[in-house]
């Protein structure tokens, strides 16, 4: 199931995101704009770390559902939306290939 290394990949997406909203905000960008970009960003990478259907939604619904009991607003719903977004579009036919990406490893590039 989840090991270890998996949920500090979690946590420390959840530390980005929460430092993605402050440093934009900082910047002067619009609130909307802001929560739009950190939960596309957030989206993008759980769906591109996990790359399994029940543990990006279970991640999802985990993290922007407490959040909701925290903070019930419309915001929320808004990054959750955005989320789900990215998720369905990277998992669609087009950007399908972004799945294949592997975290960690890198190829060697020979020359001739």
């Amino acid at each position: 199931m989840f090991s270890l290394k998996n949920i500090f990949v979690f946590l420390l997406s959840l530390v980005s995101l929460c430092l993605s909203l402050i440093v934009l905000n900082h910047f002067g960008i619009n609130k909307i704009a802001n929560i739009l970009i950190t939960s596309l960003i957030f989206g993008g990478f759980i769906t591109l770390y996990f790359k399994d259907l029940k543990y990006c939604l279970f991640l999802f619904f985990i993290f922007y559902g407490s959040l909701l009991l925290m903070i019930p607003s419309m915001e929320v719903v808004i990054m959750l939306t955005t989320s789900l977004f990215t998720f369905f579009l990277i998992n669609s036919g087009q950007y399908a290939d972004f799945r294949n990406i592997e975290f960690g490893k890198s190829k060697t590039i020979e020359m001739d």
